[in-house]
């Protein structure tokens, strides 16, 4: 299990390890030029790696460098989340949406126009049979058509 101290180690990790040092500089396990040399080398350090040999002679210096990086671990990886920087870039955060179908209202008018326009011409009994037929139509084909387009959405979305 020392896969997980090849990671790379974030500000909060090195402020961990700076602050350990700190204390036990304070309970005497080291001296301050010691303490000096290691402060440098733990705030260039890039991985947990680079850490461990900061700590590796202080009791308790091992525990914290493993398990801040199995903790690391276990937050990033045990969830599905993991960092990815095209999800964080200005110019793709945008991409996987998905994108607006263009507005049919114009189309509907002007169809609704065309289908009422005999409606007005035949009377009030010919709009009542029109009116009747639309509710059928409706009824019959509409209410299954957006069933099975509810379902056939439901089932492509994604949980992960």
């Amino acid at each position: 299990m020392g896969d997980e101290l090849f990671l790379r180690a974030s500000d909060n990790d090195r402020n961990k390890v700076t602050t350990f040092l700190s204390e036990a500089m304070t309970h005497g396990f080291i001296t301050t030029e010691e303490m000096s040399t290691r402060l440098e080398q733990a705030v260039s350090a890039k991985t947990f790696s680079d850490l461990m040999p900061l700590v590796r002679d202080i009791p308790g210096g091992v525990e914290l460098i493993r398990s801040s990086a199995r903790s690391y671990i276990r937050s990033q990886y045990a969830n599905g989340t993991s960092f990815h920087p095209a999800q964080t870039s200005s110019v793709n955060q945008y991409k996987n949406y998905p994108r607006r179908r263009p507005s049919r209202s114009p189309l509907i008018w002007i169809a609704a126009a065309f289908l009422f326009l005999p409606v007005l011409q035949a009377g009030a009994l010919g709009a009542f049979f029109f009116v009747r037929s639309l509710a059928l139509l409706a009824i019959t084909v509409g209410i299954p058509m957006l069933a099975i387009r509810f379902i056939v959405r439901r089932g492509r979305r994604r949980f992960f």
